[in-house]
């Protein structure tokens, strides 16, 4: 398997991010975050697509695309961009705690991909305020097909502040009031804040973000999803912890990818980049955390299989002619026995069964599931050529 990455600045990019500032990670509590980091394998210049290649899509500034010449069955995972934790500026909890980020949401799914060429969009995290006011939203992820979106994970709804969170791939956590709704299959609501409370927890793709019901800690991040996609076991989609006072009890977020709220002794930290968690909500003067970029991973698993014709023709040769010998994802049966391709060679007709496989299509996308084929082999067209020829002037001559 190859773990590839789109282009070469991206690469040196990520190696700079994750060695340079190792040690001085390290001395502020990021080490952890490190270790659970996908491992970066480099760069294949090779346009040539092979069974098992991971591609990783994390640039969240521009988009970019993806090249297929075959039609493929593929695992994707697509995470939008998590929303920020809210910013309370000078209120204390009694006015309005700040509602931690909810989790950009999540597919991770089977597709079959028809050969062409791929759009890839990358949410990026919300930001939250400078000022006082509710954490923004994140931006979605897509996957696009001549124009057209084929998956899209929503952004993560803001932490809210004096009032309830956004509504999101999974919902931001509240200041009062509920959490922010989750879209359907991608994500979960964010945590419940009552008058005088913290703020509640973004929620995440596993599990509605923790609701508070104390002044003093906030409601903890909704737990992620686990996904071994790109080869390792790594966590996505997890919310903020809400925002707390009690210098004692900081509100943790999901998985440890989330964002931690804020407190009396500590500030409020991003949700991981490129695991489209949420940001943690602020505390008394500081600033919620920012919502992580999302993250789109394909994953080749097999070609599709070309439809055969019904029916081929070809001339006899005295040599064995592959007519189909496309076998992945199929089964070829002769006279009820499996073949691993259609050969022919002596004149005569011969009747075939080419059959999916279960859990595939064919390369164009078309269901039917067995399709009868018939060849048959000609007897060889003899030819004569005629150099030259000599006749009377008066004779007659047909040929």
């Amino acid at each position: 398997m190859k773990i590839r990455y789109v282009s070469i600045a991206k690469m040196i990019a990520a190696f700079a991010a994750a060695i340079v500032p190792l040690f001085a990670r390290a001395a502020f509590g990021e080490l952890a975050r490190t270790a659970n980091a996908p491992k970066m394998f480099g760069v294949s210049s090779s346009d040539e697509i092979q069974k098992g290649d991971v591609y990783i899509f994390k640039n969240a500034e521009s988009s970019e695309s993806l090249l297929l010449p075959r039609a493929v069955k593929a695992d994707i995972l697509v995470v939008g961009g998590g929303g920020a934790g809210a910013n309370p500026g000078s209120a204390t909890a009694r006015v309005g705690g700040a509602g931690g980020g909810g989790a950009g949401g999540m597919i991770e799914t089977n597709a079959f991909l028809p050969l062409g060429t791929y759009e890839i969009i990358v949410g990026r995290g919300g930001i939250s305020p400078a000022t006082q006011g509710v954490g923004a939203n994140g931006e979605p992820s897509k996957i696009l097909f001549n124009g057209a979106i084929k998956y899209e994970a929503l952004g993560g709804g803001g932490g809210g502040f004096l009032g309830v969170g956004a509504n999101g791939g999974s919902g931001g956590g509240a200041s009062m009031g509920n959490g922010g709704v989750g879209s359907l299959g991608q994500g979960s609501a964010g945590g419940k804040s009552a008058f005088n409370c913290a703020g509640g927890g973004g929620g995440g793709a596993g599990g509605i973000g923790g609701a508070t019901t104390s002044i003093g800690v906030g409601g903890e991040g909704g737990l992620g999803k686990a996904s071994t996609i790109t080869g390792a076991k790594l966590y996505y989609a997890a919310g903020g912890g809400g925002g707390s006072r009690d210098g004692n009890n900081t509100a943790f977020g999901g998985s440890g990818v989330g964002g931690n709220g804020g407190s009396a002794v500590a500030k409020a930290t991003d949700g991981w980049r490129n695991s489209g968690s949420g940001g943690g909500g602020g505390s008394l003067n500081t600033k919620g955390g920012n919502g992580g970029s999302g993250i789109v991973v394909v994953k080749i698993i097999d070609f599709l299989p070309t439809r055969p014709e019904i029916a081929y023709s070809v001339n006899y040769n005295g040599e064995n002619q592959l007519v189909y010998g496309d076998s992945s994802g199929v089964i070829i049966k002769k006279d009820g026995a499996i073949v691993n391709e259609i050969v022919v060679k002596d004149v005569g007709t011969y009747n075939y069964t080419v059959t999916l496989k279960e859990g595939y299509v064919w390369a164009d996308l078309t269901t039917d599931v067995e399709v009868a084929v018939t060849v048959t082999v000609n007897k060889a067209v003899e030819t004569v050529t005629v150099e030259s020829i000599e006749i009377d002037s008066w004779q007659s001559v047909s040929l």
